[in-house]
């Protein structure tokens, strides 16, 4: 409504500069054609019409995409067992936030206790034929020995340690404290396996329930840190030669209490997508401290691209009235003349900055012209009138 009322003024200001009894250069607009207009110099001035010229300019495009916030990849934890069981006990909930190595969820299995009841027996292994190994090595020094014995004694010794190791580390990757064994008299074996929780953050999802049986492959809990985040914004393939890391990003976020964000591209992907025709931009930006941004929040962004390696014949973007389906420019091969007569010519834009567009004509356009510049909207208005 408002854009209504301002066009209606434009036209009645027009209206009352042509009609002017007190000046002679008052004329009315002569129609060669349907897309051309004449207007006097009162007329113009009236509602602020100035003309340009095709100038060179170096132009910084400005690409708007849509994109998305998301987590980084080391953001995000599916957390699983490395061993089969039954889920003994949850001692978590989701939206809940966990630290580091807190447990989430215990496990009791067979395998646990056979595992560590290989690891007694390998680390007692170990110890004997380190005895025998020693025994043989001082009988070596005296030369009381067998050669083949001693060889025989140190490989079953160099077997038992690399065993005792390999089933030691098995310990620690399912997360059991191998110094729980320390005394093997007493060895304190542990029928339950904790599942913990790699990094602080929030649990996103919980999958099992108590009594739950898993496997290795059971993802049991989802982890999230959403202070690591980043944005992907889809580029189309037309500007993808624009695109390079470094550019400045403005992000705005379809939640209208989220102000914009400013970032930069990280990392431009080097595929296509080949259904959506798009590439992807990774841009870093910094949250707000007021505010919280989660993930697959949907964004709008603006980027400043690639300015062009020489400079190119540009117009100010004033200059162009959009009609909502095509783009025009209002041309006059001389606006000193007190009757200016100015034709109305379709274009496409091919690039353009925040001031400036280079564009292309549907139809030749006249060498030396001058483009009506600012307010062309009330050009329109006038030569509808005459239609």
């Amino acid at each position: 409504m408002r854009n209504i009322f301002i066009a209606y003024s434009l036209v009645m200001i027009l209206a009352a500069c042509g009609n002017s009894p007190k000046t002679e250069t008052t004329a009315e607009i002569t129609a060669i054609d349907s897309d051309s207009i004449t207007l006097t110099q009162q007329q113009l001035n009236g509602v602020n019409v100035k003309f340009a010229q095709f100038t060179p300019r170096l132009i910084k495009p400005v690409i708007h995409a849509n994109g998305a916030i998301k987590l980084l990849p080391e953001s995000k934890a599916e957390v699983s067992s490395h061993i089969s069981g039954k889920v003994e006990r949850i001692y978590v909930r989701e939206g809940m936030y966990v630290k580091k190595d807190q447990v989430l969820i215990s496990i009791s299995s067979f395998d646990v206790l056979e595992l560590q009841n290989e690891y007694v027996s390998a680390k007692n292994e170990t110890e004997f034929q380190l005895i025998e190994f020693e025994r043989q090595s001082a009988l070596k020094k005296r030369n009381m020995g067998v050669l083949a014995d001693f060889q025989a004694t140190k490989s079953k010794y160099q077997s038992a340690v690399i065993k005792e190791k390999t089933l030691k580390q098995k310990l620690e990757i399912i997360g059991i404290d191998t110094r729980l064994f320390n005394d093997l008299t007493n060895p304190n074996i542990q029928k339950t396996l904790d599942i913990k929780a790699p990094f602080s953050g929030y649990i996103n999802k919980l999958n099992v329930h108590a009594g739950s049986l898993v496997q290795t492959e059971t993802i049991l809990a989802e982890i999230i840190d959403p202070t690591q985040l980043q944005a992907e914004v889809y580029v189309y393939e037309k500007d993808a030669e624009l695109m390079q890391e470094g550019l400045p990003v403005t992000l705005n976020f379809v939640q209208k209490g989220i102000a914009p964000l400013s970032g930069k591209v990280l990392f431009v992907s080097r595929a296509l997508d080949p259904v959506n025709k798009t590439i992807t931009l990774h841009v870093q930006f910094t949250q707000p401290n007021n505010k919280e941004i989660h993930a697959d929040m949907n964004i709008k962004a603006v980027i400043t691209g690639i300015s062009n390696s020489k400079p190119l014949l540009a117009i100010p973007s004033t200059t162009i009235y959009d009609d909502g389906d095509n783009k025009y420019i209002f041309v006059t091969m001389d606006p000193s003349k007190n009757q200016v007569g100015m034709k109305k010519f379709r274009i496409e834009i091919l690039n353009e900055d925040e001031g400036y567009a280079v564009i292309k004509s549907i139809q030749q356009l006249p060498e030396n012209c001058w483009v009506a510049d600012n307010n062309v909207l009330a050009i329109e208005a006038e030569r509808k009138k005459n239609e």
